[in-house]
This record gives structure tokens, C-alpha cells and sequence, in this order.
């Protein structure tokens, strides 16, 4: 008996996921995660847009002829021109993959990690400082797998110090993070660039800049690179499972809605705060050895006198995917074709690097609005209204409902002016009283300057009795019937309009439901007549 509740259990839970599941990826509107993730394709799309009308201009200043969809079409085809421009890509979408990650999660409990460049960036100078001191510079696949764990853990320290701060010493994430990306870019210039006589004082030259190149194999790159993909798709899906499947994904966003549930629901506010700083500190390692090791090859001499500009990005990333794992696979993706081609669009369409930080720009703050676009549903929109039109129901229903509107209105506005000439009247007559009131209002207030606390107390009573038979006296007067009026018509217009909808939704559905009888009708005909067939 006891096995049978344990495999009803499982078996339960299996279909349980296997729903939620199904709903996520079918047309249910109360999908949230869905609808979400809709919102931010939409985000990218107007951005896209937007920056084709600007390449157009751009492009007709400069002589040349461009149609609506050639900025769309180029960098599609600039991201995948050649082998080693895909390499770019796919190393920019594991970077922009993972650092959206690092910077999601912390959002999901309501902390913002902006040190993801510190993060990214201190690993590396460990990394670089013992093969420096090896002069070796010459690195085989063991060094980059003992490399990329040592990215891993020093980025969950890195970020775990940002959580301790906030958890024991009240400062807040924000402040830390940003502190900690100064400090270590400036570490990585006090070793690696113009003054740095750390590794060998007897070789110093003035004209060295930034760490040297290491020399990794291609073959030994493009498996990293494959690597890297595979663990973000896998880190991805784990999150979206965990947050949409678990109790610890609801735990998580129910902190993110409001910290103090943390006590509630049996977590450890301070323990949380460590670990997903730290989390978001791994994620935002693993991204650095990309970037710097795979990607770059050496700390560059940027680095040394500013935090590492890509992992500021790494936020955009996130509010355009609305810090859904799916949605930032997305992104990333989006993100890795604007970094790939930024220079070919350049060398062949004369388009500097600044035009691109209005693409992202304008997805962002699309993003932002991401409210307006949650329920922008074009494509529904369009299959309702296109049933609806066609039903002679739907039009009576809807003429009715704007012959009643447009009469209420004009019965409404014939009303409120009557009843705002009577206001206007009324008021003269009262402001007597008014006046008087407010002169008592007036002396009382004075009074209570050299009262005693019994007295003053008094008075706050009084005051009180005195206002209530103030308004009382203002509602018998007929003033408020101006404001009654106005919410009198708001009340019975939204109460005609769900009326109407209720309608026009019950046509709708109607209309589905006899087309799926009328298919089942047939679906079972055609099965009889098979059967009837087989029996002769």
C-alpha cells in the first residue's frame, strides 16, 4: 500500500511537471513566464526596428541605397560570414550567456550585482600573475581546465565578500561591487601595466602595456568553446526548472518580492544573500575565462584603468530577457551578433561603433517598458478579431453596445453641466460657512501653542467633532453630488463595457466550439465509414 502512494506520488509529479510544462510552450494566456519572455522579443524587434530606419538614413547620407530589411539581413549574415567570425560569436554568446545569468540571479532575490567586471577581471589576474612568474606563455588544455575551476571559485569569493558586506555590515551591494571593480582593475594596472616591475624588474620596458599574449592551440579553443556552450544551455535550463518547478525556486521569488518573507518561509536571510552573491560571482568567473583567457588571450591594458566595460552589459542582457533564463539565451544571442559585426559594419558600411550603443539603448528602454508590451498580443489580436468580424453577432452586439455608450454619454455631459452651474451656486452660499469654519479651525490651532497635553488633547477631539459636522453639513448642502455623479457614470460604464465583452467573448468561443463539433461530427463519420467499409 505504501508503494502504491509512492509511485502515485511520483507518477503524480511527473505529470504535474509534464503540464506545466506543456502550458509554458502552448497558447494559455495566464502563462506568465511566456508571456514574459513575448515581451522581450517584442523589446528586441521595435529595437530592430528603430535601427533599421536609422541605418537607412545613415546609408542614404553616405550614398548608398538600403532597404527596410538590410540592417536586419546583414547582421545575420556579418555573425556567421566566415569560421573565424563564428568563433567570435559562439565565444560571445557563452560570455554574454553567463554574465546575463550572474546578473539575473541576483535580481531574482532583489540584489543587483554590478561587480560582474571585478569578478571576471581578478581570476585573471591570478591566472596571468603564475604564468608570468613561469614564464611560460606556451599553455596545454590541463592548465585551462585548472584555470577555468580557478575562475570559478575565485568569482564565487569574489562576489561572496559583496554578500557578507551586505549581510553583516548593512552596505549595500551596489556600493561594494563597484568598489571591488575599481580595486582590482586597479591591481591588474599596478602589475601588468606601465609600472609594473613585479614579475621582471631586469626585461622592465617602458613601452609594455598590459600582461603577454598567452598561445593557445585553435583546436584546444574550439573545444572550450563548445564546452562553454553546452554548460550554459544545461546552467539555463537547470535555472528555468528550478525556478519554475521547485519549492526553492518559489522561495526564491517570493524573497525577491520582499526580503523579510525570507523569515517566513524558513530560509536564512544572511546565508541567502552570501550564496547567491557568490553564485552570481561564479557565473560572472566562468565568463571571464572566456573573455580574457579564450577571447582576449592577456589582460589587456584597458583593464588596468577601467572595470571591464562588457560586464556592464552583462545588465542589459538581463532586463531585456526580464531575467528569464530563456530570455537570456536569447539576448545573449542577440548581443553576440552586435559584438561580432560591430567591426565589419564598420569596413564595409562606414558605421562607427557608436551607432550600435543606440540599438541597445533603444532595446533597453523597450525593456524597461516591457509592461506596455506584456499583453501586446498581435498575432491573437488579429485571429479574434478576424473570427469576430465575420459574425453577424459580434456587429449587432457591437453597435448596440456603442449606441447605448454614445447615448449615456451625451446624457452624462447634459448632466454634469446642469450640475456644475448648481455647484457653482451652492458654493457662493456656502462660503459663509466655510469661511467661518475654517476661522475657528484657525484660533484653535493658535491655542494650542500654550495648552497643556490634557488640553491639547481636548481640542483634537473637539476639532474632530467640529469636522465631521463641517463635512456633514457640506454633503446636506448638495455639494457632493458633482463627485457622485462623475463616479456614478465611471461605475455604470465599466459595468456596460465587462457586459459587452462577456458577450463578444461568448460569440467567440461559440463560434470554436460548433467548428470543433462540426470537425468531430466528421472525424466520426469518416471512422464509421471505414469500419463500414472493413465489415464488407
Amino acid at each position: 500500500m505504501k508503494e502504491t502512494k509512492e509511485k502515485l506520488s511520483f507518477s503524480s509529479k511527473v505529470r504535474t511537471g509534464w503540464n506545466k510544462f506543456r502550458s509554458f510552450i502552448t497558447l494559455e494566456d495566464q502563462q506568465k513566464g511566456r508571456r514574459k519572455l513575448y515581451s522581450s522579443l517584442w523589446a528586441v524587434v521595435f529595437g530592430l526596428v528603430v535601427a533599421s530606419i536609422f541605418f537607412m538614413i545613415h546609408q542614404s547620407m553616405e550614398g548608398r541605397s538600403a532597404g527596410p530589411f538590410d540592417f536586419v539581413i546583414k547582421l545575420w549574415n556579418y555573425s556567421f560570414i566566415d569560421k573565424n567570425i563564428k568563433f567570435d560569436f559562439a565565444t560571445f554568446f557563452v560570455i554574454f550567456g553567463f554574465t546575463g545569468l550572474a546578473v539575473s540571479i541576483g535580481f531574482k532575490v532583489g540584489l543587483f550585482n554590478i561587480g560582474i567586471s571585478g569578478q571576471m577581471l581578478l581570476p585573471a589576474i591570478l591566472v596571468f600573475s603564475f604564468i608570468a612568474k613561469a614564464r611560460n606563455f606556451n599553455v596545454d588544455a590541463g592548465f585551462l581546465w585548472l584555470a577555468i575551476i580557478l575562475f570559478i571559485i575565485v568569482g564565487f569569493a569574489t562576489g561572496a565578500i559583496a554578500g557578507l558586506l551586505k549581510a553583516y555590515c548593512k552596505i549595500h551591494e551596489v556600493i561594494s561591487t563597484i568598489f571591488i571593480n575599481w580595486i582590482v582593475a586597479f591591481i591588474s594596472g599596478w602589475l601588468f601595466s606601465l609600472n609594473g616591475k613585479m614579475f621582471n624588474p631586469e626585461s622592465y620596458s617602458p613601452t609594455t602595456i598590459g600582461s603577454a599574449r598567452i598561445a593557445i592551440e585553435n583546436a584546444v579553443k574550439y573545444q572550450f568553446v563548445y564546452f562553454g556552450i553546452g554548460m550554459f544551455v544545461l546552467t539555463a535550463i537547470v535555472l528555468f526548472v528550478i525556478y519554475n518547478f521547485t519549492t526553492l525556486g518559489y522561495k526564491i521569488n517570493m524573497v525577491g518580492k520582499n526580503p523579510s518573507n525570507a523569515k517566513y518561509i524558513g530560509l536564512n536571510e544572511k546565508m541567502l544573500t552570501i550564496i547567491v552573491m557568490g553564485f552570481s560571482g561564479a557565473l560572472a568567473g566562468f565568463a571571464g575565462f572566456y573573455y580574457i583567457i579564450i577571447k582576449e588571450g592577456w589582460i589587456v591594458d584597458s583593464f588596468g584603468s577601467n572595470p571591464i566595460a562588457i560586464g556592464f552589459e552583462s545588465i542589459a542582457v538581463s532586463l531585456i530577457a526580464l531575467n528569464h533564463p530563456i530570455g537570456i539565451t536569447l539576448s545573449g544571442f542577440f548581443y553576440s551578433m552586435i559584438y561580432t559585426t560591430r567591426d565589419l559594419f564598420a569596413i564595409k558600411d562606414k558605421l562607427t561603433k557608436d551607432f550600435f550603443p543606440i540599438i541597445t539603448g533603444i532595446i533597453v528602454f523597450m525593456a524597461a517598458l516591457a509592461i506596455m508590451l506584456y499583453k501586446f498580443k498581435p498575432l491573437g489580436f488579429m485571429w479574434k478579431y478576424g473570427t469576430l468580424w465575420i459574425k453577424k453577432e459580434y456587429w449587432k452586439e457591437y453597435g448596440s453596445y456603442m449606441k447605448t455608450k454614445n447615448a449615456k454619454y451625451r446624457e452624462y455631459v447634459k448632466a454634469l453641466n446642469e450640475e456644475k452651474r448648481r455647484n457653482r451656486k451652492l458654493k457662493k452660499e456656502f462660503a459663509s460657512i466655510k469661511e467661518e469654519y475654517q476661522k475657528w479651525v484657525d484660533c484653535k490651532i493658535t491655542s494650542l501653542k500654550s495648552a497643556s497635553d490634557d488640553t491639547i488633547m481636548s481640542i483634537y477631539d473637539e476639532m474632530s467633532k467640529k469636522k465631521f459636522e463641517y463635512l456633514k453639513k457640506y454633503s446636506d448642502f448638495g455639494l457632493n453630488n458633482l463627485k457622485t455623479l462623475k463616479n456614478q457614470y465611471k461605475a455604470e460604464k465599466h459595468e456596460r463595457k465587462i457586459q459587452y465583452i462577456t458577450k463578444r467573448d461568448l460569440i467567440y468561443t461559440s463560434h470554436w466550439d460548433k467548428v470543433k463539433e462540426n470537425w468531430a461530427k466528421k472525424r466520426d463519420m469518416k471512422k464509421s465509414n471505414q469500419a463500414s467499409k472493413g465489415g464488407e
